[in-house]
């Protein structure tokens, strides 16, 4: 086992994304080609186009803004989870303390609006929760770990609960070799 491991998911684009785009692209444009007509116009009609050209913005920074992929970063006292969206820009969405850490399994529940999901589809097999906080205040991280992150995770879970941790079967390890 490792004392560092880093995971990158790549996600897919949601469908319909691509439509906020160009949608919000058209909008900016009708409203920049507007300005000049409505200023001699109306003011209540500049009113409107600013408010076109405002929501062409917001949607094309809403799609922007979406995820193209997530790193889980794995040290011996951290799961750390960083988000990049399709412009580059990365954001830390979730830094989890292993000893804060009370339950950690497959993923068969309903997201909640409080959850941190850190994964394209969280209806996917293969995604696991990691339940942390104090007694008052507990967080959920939906994510998506291959099966090396798992058992790193798990190690380290039962080490801190004074468990051993999990041996791999003579048959497992000759099938490595």
């Amino acid at each position: 086992m490792t004392n560092t491991y880093i995971q990158q998911e790549e996600t897919a684009l949601p469908q319909g994304a691509r439509y906020n785009q160009i949608f919000g692209i058209v909008l900016q444009l009708i409203g920049l080609g507007l300005i000049a007509v409505v200023v001699v116009y109306s003011l209540y009609a500049l009113i409107a186009v600013v408010a076109l050209f405002a929501a062409g913005l917001w949607l094309t920074q809403r799609f922007y803004s979406l995820a193209r992929k997530y790193e889980y970063a794995f040290n011996e006292k951290r799961l750390l989870v960083v988000k990049t969206n399709l412009v580059g820009q990365t954001k830390q969405i979730a830094n989890v303390e292993f000893s804060a850490v009370s339950e950690f399994g497959h993923f068969s529940d309903t997201v909640y609006v409080t959850d941190t999901v850190a994964t394209g589809d969280p209806s996917a097999s293969g995604v696991r929760v990691l339940v942390f906080g104090d007694e008052t205040a507990k967080s959920r991280l939906l994510f998506a770990p291959d099966e090396y992150l798992t058992t790193l995770i798990d190690d380290r879970l039962k080490c801190l609960r004074g468990e051993p941790p999990a041996k791999k079967d003579d048959a497992t390890e000759e099938e490595g070799r």
